[in-house]
């Protein structure tokens, strides 16, 4: 395994080892803020010129990742506290369901507050857009 600085092509790797669909084993690791990128397997690091945008594409994926890895974090998370209680066998069904429901629930809570903030900034950018334009055409009347 040999350990290589973050750059631009070594996201490319990231993001084309780790696409949907790809089964290559011993795929890219990385965290966020610039860490070091292992890899255990070979081939160029280019940008293909036919990709339009790149960094929003490999942002996108990037925050997929980070969805994925959340939810399964909090699954094992689950997953070890039943084991620690010594559930029943019989009722194996319903603790699964239940895991599965208090992951979405997670999931769903970190969604609604991302949401939420992309929406105050926009609720935010409006309404300088709107003082703006105000100070500059004077007041107007909308219909």
């Amino acid at each position: 395994v040999r350990g290589m600085t973050a750059g631009a092509s070594d996201r490319w790797c990231i993001y084309r080892c780790c696409s949907p669909g790809d089964q290559t084993d011993g795929c890219c690791g990385t965290q966020d803020g610039g860490v070091i990128f292992t890899h255990t397997h070979t081939h160029t690091h280019t940008l293909p010129p036919d990709m339009s945008n790149t960094y929003r594409t490999l942002s996108q994926h990037l925050n997929d990742l980070k969805k994925e890895n959340f939810s399964l974090k909090l699954r094992i998370y689950f997953l070890e506290e039943r084991i620690q209680q010594k559930f029943e066998d019989g009722s194996d069904e319903i603790y699964r369901t239940n895991i599965e429901l208090k992951v979405e629930v997670e999931s769903l809570k970190q969604e609604l507050q991302e949401k939420q903030q992309l929406l105050d900034k926009s609720t935010a950018a409006a309404t300088l857009t709107w003082a703006s334009r105000s100070q500059h055409q004077g007041p107007s009347v909308w219909l």
